[in-house]
C-alpha cells in the first residue's frame, strides 16, 4: 500500500514537472549571470523603478524578455545582452558603473529621462559599443568615448572643453553635442574622423561652433571629413571668414552657419558653390550690412533652400538666383534690399515659399508671381531627408514654430513691410495651394474663393503698424 502511494506521488510529481518544464525555454532562462548582475546593479542605482522589470514575480522572466533589453541570437541558456534601450521611461537617478559588465553591449539609449551626475568612466571601455544616446538628461562632466559610430549628447549640462580624445573615434558617423555648456577652442579633431557624416554642435558655449561657447575659427581639419553630409555650426561666435578648404566637402547636402558672425558673403558663396550636392543652406544673422553679391559666376545647381534672412544685406536681389532652377524655399527677409522684385521669380517651377518681407523693395508686384506653378497645382515637396537639426524657430513674442523639414512649411508669399505700389493682380487667385498668402497682417482684401491677400504696410500709402518680431533659422 505504501509502495503504491509512493508510486502515485512520484507519478504526480513527474506530471507536475512535465507541465513546468516547457516554461524553462530560451526566453526564461536566457540571462547570462554577469549580465543579470549588471542590470541588477543598474536598477539599484535608480530612484525610480522600471515596471516591466518585475524582480519579485513568482514567474521570474529572463532578462532577455524585459522591456528595452535585446539579446544576441545565440542558442542555449546563456544569451548576451547587446542592446539596452530605455529612452523616455521617466528614469530618475544615476547610471552605475555596473553596466560596464555588459561587455557585449552595442547599443545604449537612455535618452529623454531624468538621469544625472556624471557618466561612469568604466562605460568608455565597453569593447563593442557602437551607439550611445544619452540626450535630454542632466549629465555633467566631460568624457572620452571609444569605438562608436554614433554619439548623441545633446541637451545635457556637459561643461568644459571638448577633449581631443574624441578624435580617436575613427568609426564615428554621427556626432551631436548640441545644447550643452562646452567652452573654449574647438579642438582640431576632424582629420581622424574621416567617416563622419553628421555633426552638430549648436547651442553650446563654444566661440567656434553651433550654439556653444567655442572660441576661434572653424578648424581646417573639418574639411577632412569628405563624407560629411549635414553640418550645423549655428549660433556660435566664429567671427571669421569661411575656410577656403570647405570646398572639399563634396558630399555636403545640408549646412547651417546661421548666427556665427561670419563675414564676407561673396567669399562664402564662392567657396560653397564647390559643394555641388548642397541642397539646403542657412546663413542668417551673418555678413552684417554687407552688399549682397551680384556675381553671375555663382552657381548652385542643386540648391532648393536658401535662408539669408536677418543679415541687413544691401543691394538689389541678385540675378544669379534665377539660375538656381531647383529653388523651392527662399528667405531674404529682414535685410535692406532695394530695387524691384524681379519678374523671373515666376519662372521657378518648384518655388513654394518666398519671404521678401521687411526690406526696402519698391515698384510693382511682378505679375510673374501669379504664375508660380507649384502654387497653382501639383505638389510642392522637397526631395530631401529629414534634417538632423532644427530649421526654423519663430522670434520672441511670436508663435513658436519649428520644423525638421523645409517641406513642412506652409506655402507662402510674404512681401510685407516694403514700399511697393501698383495693382494686386487677379491672377493671385489662381494660387490655390497658397496658405499663408501674402503680405503681413492685419488688413485683408478678398481676391478669390479660398484666397486672402494681405497688403498692410506694403505700399507707400499703407498703414503704419508695428513690425513683427524677427525669426531665427538654425
Amino acid at each position: 500500500m505504501f509502495f503504491r502511494g509512493f508510486c502515485l506521488f512520484f507519478v504526480l510529481m513527474a506530471l507536475s514537472l512535465s507541465f513546468e518544464l516547457p516554461n524553462l525555454n530560451s526566453e526564461t532562462l536566457t540571462c547570462n549571470p554577469d549580465d543579470l548582475g549588471a542590470l541588477t546593479g543598474f536598477s539599484n542605482c535608480l530612484e525610480s523603478t522600471i515596471p516591466e522589470w518585475n524582480w519579485n514575480s513568482t514567474d521570474f522572466p529572463g532578462c532577455c524578455a524585459w522591456t528595452g533589453v535585446t539579446c544576441d541570437n545565440s542558442t542555449g541558456f546563456n544569451r548576451r545582452v547587446v542592446g539596452l534601450e530605455l529612452g523616455s521611461k521617466r528614469l530618475v537617478g544615476k547610471i552605475c558603473g555596473s553596466l560596464a559588465d555588459l561587455n557585449q553591449l552595442r547599443v545604449l539609449n537612455f535618452s529623454n529621462n531624468f538621469l544625472g551626475w556624471s557618466f561612469p568612466d568604466d562605460l568608455f571601455n565597453l569593447p563593442n559599443i557602437e551607439i550611445i544616446d544619452i540626450s535630454n538628461n542632466d549629465f555633467v562632466g566631460l568624457f572620452q568615448l571609444k569605438n562608436l559610430s554614433e554619439l548623441n549628447l545633446q541637451v545635457n549640462n556637459i561643461s568644459g572643453s571638448l577633449s581631443n580624445g574624441i578624435g580617436n573615434l575613427s568609426n564615428l558617423v554621427k556626432l551631436d553635442i548640441s545644447f550643452n555648456l562646452f567652452s573654449g577652442v574647438l579642438p582640431d579633431i576632424f582629420t581622424r574622423l574621416a567617416r563622419l557624416e553628421q555633426f552638430s554642435a549648436r547651442s553650446n558655449l563654444f566661440t567656434g561652433l553651433g550654439a556653444n561657447l567655442f572660441q576661434g575659427p572653424i578648424p581646417n581639419s573639418l574639411s577632412s571629413c569628405r563624407g560629411l553630409k549635414t553640418l550645423n555650426l549655428g549660433r556660435n561666435n566664429l567671427s571669421s571668414e569661411l575656410p577656403n578648404n570647405f570646398k572639399n566637402l563634396k558630399s555636403l547636402t545640408q549646412l547651417s552657419l546661421s548666427n556665427t558672425s561670419l563675414s564676407s558673403i561673396l567669399s562664402t558663396l564662392r567657396i560653397l558653390q564647390h559643394c555641388r550636392n548642397l541642397s539646403m543652406l542657412a546663413l542668417t544673422r551673418n555678413f552684417h550690412d554687407e552688399q549682397i553679391p551680384n556675381d553671375m559666376s555663382l552657381e548652385f545647381k542643386n540648391l532648393n533652400s536658401l535662408i539669408l534672412g536677418n543679415c541687413q544685406l544691401r543691394g538689389p536681389i541678385p540675378e544669379w538666383l534665377s539660375r538656381c532652377h531647383k529653388l523651392q524655399f527662399l528667405d531674404l527677409a529682414w535685410n535692406h534690399l532695394g530695387g524691384n522684385i524681379p519678374s523671373w521669380f515666376g519662372k521657378f517651377e518648384s518655388l513654394f515659399y518666398l519671404d521678401l518681407s521687411n526690406n526696402s523693395l519698391k515698384g510693382e508686384i511682378p505679375k510673374g508671381l501669379t504664375e508660380l506653378r507649384s502654387l497653382i497645382s501639383g505638389k510642392a515637396t522637397i526631395e530631401e531627408p529629414v534634417s538632423s537639426f532644427q530649421l526654423y524657430t519663430a522670434g520672441q513674442g511670436g508663435p513658436s514654430l519649428s520644423y525638421r523639414q523645409i517641406s513642412s512649411f506652409p506655402p507662402t508669399i510674404d512681401l510685407s513691410y516694403n514700399i511697393l505700389q501698383g495693382p494686386i493682380w487677379p491672377g493671385f487667385g489662381n494660387l490655390k495651394r497658397l496658405r499663408r498668402t501674402i503680405i503681413g497682417p492685419p488688413f485683408k482684401i478678398g481676391a478669390a474663393t479660398g484666397f486672402v491677400l494681405t497688403v498692410i504696410c506694403c505700399f507707400i500709402s499703407g498703414w503704419a503698424l508695428p513690425k513683427p518680431h524677427k525669426r531665427n533659422y538654425m
